[in-house]
C-alpha cells in the first residue's frame, strides 16, 4: 500500500510541475524558431540570437569564438535528429529559463536560453550551450534502494 501511494503522490506532483512550467506560445517561439534555422544552418540560428537583443553586444571575435566552439562540438557528434525542451522555469512573471537539447546521433547538445520580458515582449537575454548532460542529471537524480 505505501508503494502505490508513494507512486501516486509522485505522479501528482510531477502533474502539476509540468503544467506550471510549460513556456507560453510567444517563449516556446524563439526556441522553436531557433531550431527551424539551426537545422541546416546552425551558425545562422547562433548569429539570429545575436541580433534578437540590442543589448547582447558581443565583439566580432567573441562571436567568432562562439561559432568555432559549436562547429567543433557538431563536428563530433554525427547528424542532427531534431530537439527537445527538457526544462522550462519561471522566476516570476517576465524571466524564463528554457533548457532544451539538440540530438544528435553520438549524444545530445544542451542549449539553455534565458528570456526576459521588459514590458510586452520577450526577448533573448543570454543563451549558452554545452554537452555536459550528464553531469546536470547526476546532480538532480538520487537513488535510493529499499533493503
Amino acid at each position: 500500500m505505501k508503494p502505490l501511494l508513494i507512486a501516486i503522490v509522485s505522479c501528482n506532483i510531477i502533474s502539476c510541475c509540468q503544467l506550471q512550467s510549460k513556456p507560453s506560445f510567444k517563449e516556446s517561439k524563439i526556441v522553436s524558431n531557433f531550431f527551424k534555422t539551426y537545422d541546416g544552418k546552425p551558425q545562422k540560428a547562433i548569429e539570429d540570437i545575436f541580433n534578437s537583443n540590442k543589448w547582447l553586444n558581443f565583439e566580432k571575435s567573441q562571436k567568432e569564438t562562439v561559432f568555432l566552439k559549436l562547429n567543433n562540438l557538431i563536428s563530433q557528434l554525427g547528424s542532427y535528429q531534431g530537439y527537445e525542451t527538457i526544462k522550462s522555469i519561471n522566476i516570476g512573471k517576465s524571466y524564463r529559463v528554457i533548457s532544451a537539447i539538440a540530438k544528435y546521433d553520438r549524444q545530445p547538445l544542451r542549449f539553455n536560453f534565458i528570456l526576459y520580458k521588459p514590458l510586452d515582449k520577450w526577448q533573448v537575454q543570454n543563451f549558452n550551450f554545452d554537452v555536459n548532460i550528464e553531469s546536470v542529471l547526476e546532480q538532480n537524480i538520487t537513488l535510493s534502494f529499499d533493503y
